[in-house]
């Protein structure tokens, strides 16, 4: 054992062969022991790591899983980005001769009708449940009233009426559908008809249609729908076209006051309104309310001419209100 041999070592002296020890087998025995004591510690260190190792040795299997998920997760993720980078250099490819500018001005009012949609399901949602609620409660009625009927021969006449009344309600029903859809396309020919009789350009359009909700729509010449690219002169004046449409169809032909008619409108078109304000103005009053920037020479050259009454409106020293007076050509 070590003590025994430590023994000899420090003797020198081999008790067990009753000899003394040269320096060789002095050296040979001092081996020994190192080798029996580096076994002891190699020994205990294994019994200490052994219970580890078989805890680690049991997750091999899970282990061994977990890498294949990750590595297939991995080459999943690899070929969605490759699938990406292709669309995206498609898409580059795709894009290259068109004007970036003019998309990302149409992608922000996609935007802009998209919030707009959001919003208007949002209310329509609300609608719809307040619609349920009042049809759950007509049932609950109507069973009441079938109810009563059955029991008391006396409303035989009610029923009948009822029946009456909902034939009736049918039939007004269909006949508003039908009286607001022959409107509407009757608002659209007249809408149509004012505005490619105004509009100075006769070569960019070809047609105008309003939906079911009154939404305007210009059909450019090349047939695609076009209110989205037309010009504010050009919206502006769909929009004055429309509303006489709607005088003209309703009959109430009222006078038109319109404040800074031309606010949006560049130099360039002012001179065509003038001379669309005044050919309206032939067939009912046409009021304008111009600021002085607005009023350039453009339209006032044709208006001060033509126009009935010119009128200036002067601004109080109090800045509260204003009165009309004064030549349209003094400073106000």
């Amino acid at each position: 054992n070590d003590a025994l041999l430590e023994e000899i070592i420090e003797k020198k002296y081999c008790i067990i062969c009753k000899r003394n020890l040269e320096k060789k087998s002095l050296n040979h025995v001092e081996n020994l022991l190192n080798d029996i004591k580096l076994s002891s510690e190699i020994g205990s260190q294994l019994l200490d790591i052994e219970i580890p190792l078989q805890s680690y040795y049991k997750t091999v299997p899970d282990f061994l899983k977990e890498r294949k998920k990750v590595i297939d997760d991995i080459m999943y993720f690899k070929d969605e980005k490759d699938r990406i980078d292709k669309r995206l250099a498609d898409i580059q490819t795709s894009l290259v001769g068109y004007n970036i500018n003019n998309i990302n001005e149409l992608a922000e009012k996609r935007q802009q009708y998209v919030d707009f949609c959001d919003e208007q399901l949002k209310i329509l949602g609300g609608a719809k449940e307040r619609l349920k609620s009042a049809l759950r409660k007509k049932e609950e009625i109507e069973a009441k009233i079938r109810d009563a009927v059955k029991k008391e021969e006396k409303f035989k006449k009610i029923r009948r009426g009822i029946m009456f009344f909902s034939k009736t309600l049918s039939i007004i029903k269909d006949t508003k559908k039908s009286v607001m859809e022959k409107i509407r396309k009757e608002i659209e020919e007249v809408t149509k008809t004012i505005f490619f009789d105004l509009i100075w350009k006769k070569e960019t359009y070809k047609g105008l249609e309003i939906n079911e909700n009154y939404f305007i729509n210009l059909i450019h010449f090349s047939g695609f729908r076009s209110l989205a690219t037309a010009s504010a002169a050009e919206r502006q004046l769909l929009a004055l076209a429309f509303m006489l449409a709607i005088h003209e169809v309703s009959g109430f032909s009222s006078s038109i006051l319109i404040d800074t008619p031309v606010g949006r409108v560049s130099d360039e078109n002012r001179e065509n309104f003038g001379r669309i304000f005044l050919k309206i103005s032939e067939k009912k009053q046409v009021i304008l309310l111009f600021t002085p920037d607005e009023y350039s020479k453009n339209i006032s050259n044709i208006l001060s001419i033509n126009g009935s009454n010119i009128f200036k409106t002067i601004l109080s020293k109090d800045e509260l209100s204003a009165v009309i007076g004064g030549n349209h050509n003094d400073k106000a």
